[in-house]
């Protein structure tokens, strides 16, 4: 993926992509399985978090079907079970499954992802999929967006949050924090990265609040239409940088599905912060900070062989 701080070449990028939004009826009986994989996320205080927001969804609970699968060592599958005795009678449905977890390897993390995102579409069937990771936190409305987001040709309808990538052309610069939202422009992906200094960062204001068709998008809080599911499954996209979500998109776009990004709906994501502090000239500035729990979790991750192989 590469970054860019040309505003002109966003503006190109971007182009005929835009959606006008207009008034567009949503069904608001339509079933929808929340899908998410879970890492240890309640020995680092993930948990609590995730289901506060999880349970706010604005959605009749008996229209959603909330599917989990567990890997790690924590207690976070207890965690979920209480929630399903307390809870099962409410939502339509309620699974939790233990997933066997690869450990080491050339791909652990990813390999471990793919395996589960697969159980889960397969779980959530045949409804769409709301899938939640559990480091985001979706406001109340999201499922209700993203549903108007469909409605606009959004066959894979995604937030976007905030993801963090080391600079490769230059290690020792800052990570790179940009959305998880991907564009294919002159035979290049680029992610519209913040320019970043410091903790200073600043971004395209004009795409800000708006939808925008878009070649890739990541799986954090993204609804996805049946017929994709049906279609095309996700794999490990070995020997590219293409992570899980935006190798499944790149095999959607393919087939003729469309993705859309909206910019409106902003997800918070554990362990990386961002302030809006200024806007001006077609900028907005923002304040940007990375816990330091986020880095100290993948560090941990790395060390025991579930993210990257140990001692790489």
């Amino acid at each position: 993926m590469v970054a860019t701080e040309d505003l002109e070449l966003i503006e190109k990028i971007i182009s005929n992509r835009l959606i006008e939004e207009s008034e567009v009826q949503i069904d608001s009986t339509e079933k929808v399985a929340v899908c998410t994989p879970m890492y240890n996320t309640n020995i680092d205080g993930i948990l609590p978090e995730f289901l506060y927001h999880l349970l706010h969804l604005d959605y009749q609970k008996d229209l959603l079907s909330l599917h989990f699968t567990i890997q790690g060592n924590d207690n976070t599958i207890d965690v979920l079970r209480s929630l399903k005795s307390s809870f099962g009678d409410e939502y339509r449905k309620i699974t939790i499954d233990r997933v066997e977890q690869k450990i080491g390897g050339d791909a652990p993390h990813v390999e471990n992802v793919v395996n589960c995102r697969n159980v889960l579409a397969e779980e959530g069937h045949p409804h769409n999929v709301l899938f939640m990771d559990h480091d985001n936190f979706p406001p109340p409305y999201a499922i209700h967006r993203l549903q108007r987001a469909a409605k606009y040709g959004g066959d894979i309808a995604g937030a976007v949050y905030l993801h963090q990538k080391r600079n490769k052309s230059n290690p020792s610069l800052p990570m790179i924090l940009g959305f998880t939202a991907f564009f294919r422009y002159s035979g290049k992906y680029y992610h519209l990265a913040f320019h970043r200094d410091g903790d200073l960062g600043t971004f395209y204001a004009p795409l800000l609040g708006r939808m925008v068709f878009t070649n890739a998008i990541g799986m954090g809080t993204t609804l996805v239409q049946r017929k994709v599911l049906d279609d095309v499954e996700f794999y490990v996209p070995y020997d590219t940088n293409m992570t899980d979500d935006t190798a499944f998109c790149e095999v959607a776009v393919k087939k003729g599905y469309k993705i859309i990004a909206d910019f409106g709906l902003f997800i918070p994501h554990w362990g990386i912060i961002a302030d809006k502090k200024w806007e001006r000239d077609g900028v907005a500035g923002y304040d940007l900070r990375v816990e330091r729990k986020f880095n100290d979790r993948r560090l941990k991750m790395k060390n025991d062989g579930v993210y990257f192989r140990k001692g790489t």
